[in-house]
């Protein structure tokens, strides 16, 4: 006769079995293969005429960071975030305004370091920008 600690563990045993037997190759779902992911970047645009004229910068100085960076100059907008008037001020609306404008170039520290002095003195920044400095994306 069986104890019945054997007993015991008999019906685990069989219970375990009968487990393994359920899942079989037919029974188990294929993993998904997850689709690919597309994404879609705008072309930047060059700064236009009417631009050029908003920000009021001297046209050889974009000219000059323009030939020293080798690319095209591009609108470099901020974000203006305001209260909402008819919600109580509860959410934030925010809207693009032109700020200045922004090159894409492999030298930008050579360019930061020839132009900083001089466009400081005139009042003008040079930085670069999406580097993620500090907490929060630039």
């Amino acid at each position: 006769m069986l104890s019945a600690t054997a007993g015991k563990y008999l019906v685990l045993g069989a219970a375990v079995v009968s487990f393994f037997l359920a899942c079989t190759a037919e029974n188990m779902e294929e993993p998904r293969k997850a689709s690919p992911v597309v994404v879609f970047k705008s072309r930047p645009q060059s700064l236009s005429q009417e631009q050029r004229n908003e920000l009021n910068f001297p046209p050889e100085l974009i000219a000059q960071v323009e030939a020293a960076s080798g690319g095209t100059v591009e609108p470099f907008f901020e974000t203006i975030w305001s209260p909402s008037k008819n919600l109580k001020g509860d959410i934030m609306l925010g809207r693009e305004r032109l700020a200045g404008f922004s090159v894409h170039t492999t030298r930008a520290e050579t360019l930061i370091s020839d132009f900083s002095d001089t466009l400081r003195k005139q009042g003008f920044l040079i930085f670069m920008s999406e580097q993620n400095y500090g907490s929060v994306p630039d």
